[in-house]
């Protein structure tokens, strides 16, 4: 391969864990004379955190450590979303084919034995090197896509947001009716909005109106205007928000607060195309696709007699669902680090990251205000926080009180004390993650106590 060729890797970082210091150091040496930036850590641990700090594009990990070894740094790091940002490749010296298969699908990329083979490790990074040029150029330009495209603001990768954006994708392009639905704060308007950008009418007006806060008499007139009339004090004459959205788009916001009079006017709207302002005398053509959101079951307001049911057939020509934030506790790490970037602008701070701890609380909460209620405690968080990374000190008392509240093990009579320890044991390492040293303090034992306690268990399996 010529010179000319290679990638430029004075960008490229790597971070290098390894619990032997001559190992790590030279290393460091050999990558820093192929002109990568590095970084090193001596346990899995300081590795997690130097890869919130040091932000590697490639890690090359021991796999046996004290305190967390290599497949267990790799586990956290995919959990936690920084598989998709660097490239993880395990080094060991007692490696197995089982470890190998093991790591990668787990996630890492390769899996290297030691002593290195120095040739293989530097086509190896070569190539990586390449792919990620390739990769952030390409990111950058799904950057743009993703803030300027069809699906603007919305951030999601479970299977349920999935589906809202293949159905955005659907229906987007029709000139139908689309009833949105979810919990308040779930992002309804957002969808809305991305309807209106995936459609033809992207390049006319999009006017949007939340019935809940403008007040029931005035949102006729909001709605449909007004003519001058002295006797019923219109001093002027004013267009409504269908007249001002004529070949774009009307956004209709928890609709079901509509009186029962208004309701009969949008149904009029609907199946003419026409309007009558306030105090007017003729009817005016307006065409206008209607998008209208809701967090109340309209059937059941229908069954109540609250909402009509033609209406209601008439708006329901598609829907979408949007899924509560607790159905997708798995997007809640994308969500907060988008917030996170968002605030940090906005208030000229640098909070590179989120500590575990911080992370584990987001996803447990049950976030009853969904992504809305989780957007406003990021900002808080990087308001207060006074290091470089969001801590469970920065997070409010709603999320943090629960932390101490550590769930409760039963035993029945008759469990020998070994099965007792053992199932204790395993309970402990699952609340706090896997983290063997907090498992340790927890039970308060050593760590080298807590890893015999563990292979004798693990063997018994």
């Amino acid at each position: 391969m010529e010179e000319h060729n290679l990638v430029s890797k004075a960008k490229i970082r790597i971070l290098v864990i390894d619990d032997e210091a001559n190992a790590r150091e030279g290393l460091k040496d050999l990558l820093e004379g192929w002109e990568f930036e590095v970084a090193v850590a001596e346990n899995g641990r300081l590795g997690f955190e130097a890869v919130k700090k040091f932000q590697p594009a490639i890690i090359l990990s021991d796999l046996v450590m004290p305190e967390m070894d290599g497949l267990a740094l790799l586990n956290i790091l995919r959990e936690e979303g920084f598989l998709n940002l660097t490239t993880f490749i395990i080094l060991s010296a007692h490696g197995n084919i089982n470890t190998a298969v093991e790591a990668i699908k787990n996630g890492a990329y390769d899996f290297l034995t030691k002593p290195l083979d120095v040739v293989r490790l530097k086509i190896l990074l070569e190539k990586i090197a390449n792919r990620s040029a390739l990769e952030k150029e390409m990111g950058l330009l799904r950057d743009k896509v993703r803030k300027l495209g069809t699906f603007g603001k919305l951030n999601g990768s479970t299977p349920k947001m999935k589906a809202v954006f293949k159905q955005i994708q659907v229906i987007a392009p029709t000139t139908a009716s689309v009833l949105i639905t979810g919990e308040s704060g779930t992002g309804k308007e957002l969808v809305a909005k991305a309807v209106y950008l995936g459609s033809k009418r992207k390049d006319k007006p999009y006017i949007a109106i939340n019935c809940s806060v403008v007040a029931k008499s005035l949102l006729e007139r909001e709605l449909f205007g007004h003519d001058k009339d002295v006797t019923l004090g219109f001093k002027t004459q004013e267009a409504g928000c269908f007249e001002l959205a004529d070949g774009g788009t009307v956004f209709l916001d928890e609709i079901n607060e509509l009186s029962p009079e208004l309701q009969i006017k949008l149904l009029g709207v609907l199946e003419t195309g026409s309007l009558r302002r306030l105090g007017g005398k003729k009817e005016i053509q307006v065409d206008a696709r209607v998008i209208v959101a809701t967090s109340r079951n309209l059937d059941e307001a229908v069954e109540e007699g609250a909402f009509r049911a033609d209406l209601l057939d008439r708006l329901n020509v598609f829907s979408i669902k949007i899924p509560a934030l607790r159905e997708r506790a798995e997007d809640i790490p994308l969500l907060a680090h988008t917030f996170l970037e968002e605030f940090n602008l906005k208030n000229d701070k640098a909070v590179k990251g989120i500590s575990r701890e911080a992370m584990h609380l987001l996803k447990t909460y049950s976030w009853s205000g969904n992504v809305r209620e989780l957007k406003n405690v990021i900002e808080r968080a990087v308001v207060v926080s006074k290091s470089d990374s969001l801590d469970v000190e920065d997070l409010p008392e709603t999320l943090t009180s629960k932390a101490h509240k550590a769930p409760t093990v039963q035993f029945r009579l008759g469990q020998t004390m070994e099965d007792v320890e053992k199932e204790f044991l395993f309970h402990t390492l699952s609340y706090v993650d896997g983290n063997k040293t907090k498992a340790a303090k927890l039970l308060d034992i050593s760590l080298k106590t807590l890893h015999n306690k563990l292979a004798k268990y693990k063997s018994s399996i």
